[in-house]
Parts: structure tokens; sequence; C-alpha cells
């Protein structure tokens, strides 16, 4: 599976997991009956590098800095999933910096599409 986040190809990664966010109002009466206003829903993707080089992960940190200084999404194209400039909103994890500097251990980015679906 090849992901790419604008025009970056991501590295290799450990684990990548699908999300999907329901956009809905709950509301519970004094009876304990339930109402839901079912707006949408919004898919999301959760990838983890157990070990990234420390180039790549300034990458990725140029993409994610990019969103704030621009104020537009990256837009999200993964091959096997048929998804082809979706544009996502970035999330970073913390990261623990390992082998003086050289790798990140345990990173990981989410990325939120725009528009629910």
């Amino acid at each position: 599976m090849i992901i790419t986040l604008g025009t970056t190809v991501l590295p290799a990664y450990s684990e990548i997991t699908g999300i999907i966010t329901p956009n809905a109002s709950e509301n519970i009466t004094l009876d304990g009956s339930i109402h839901v206003d079912f707006v949408n829903k919004r898919r999301g993707w959760k990838i983890r590098w157990n070990l990234l080089d420390a180039t790549y992960y300034e990458q990725i940190m140029t993409l994610y800095n990019l969103q704030f200084s621009s104020g537009n999404f990256n837009n999200l194209t993964i091959d096997t999933e048929g998804i082809t400039a979706l544009p996502v909103y970035m999330k970073i994890s913390q990261r623990d910096i390992k082998y003086n500097g050289g790798f990140v251990e345990n990173f990981e980015l989410e990325l939120i599409e725009q528009d629910g679906v």
C-alpha cells in the first residue's frame, strides 16, 4: 500500500488503522429513552511507526506545519483504497528521540478527512 500526503510518499509504516467517527448528537431523556440526530460520519487513518528515520520525520513535520502556515489541508492518496487527493487534517503524537537524534520511536500520524460522508 502506497500512501502519499501532498507530493510526499510516506515511508513504510509499522501499522495502519482505519477509523470511522460518527457525527451525531445523542440526547437521553429523563425516562431513559435516547434520541439521536444523525448527521454524517468521518473517515480517518492512524499510521504508526515503531522506528522512523529522522529525515522522514522532518518531511512529515514539514507537511504538518504547512497546514497551519497556509490554512490549507494536505491531500491524501492511498492507492489500494481508491482514495485520491482527499483533503485531510493532520494530527501527530509525541515522539521518542533515539540514537542521538537519528531516529524517532513510537510516532503516530492521524489523518482525518475534511468532509463527512
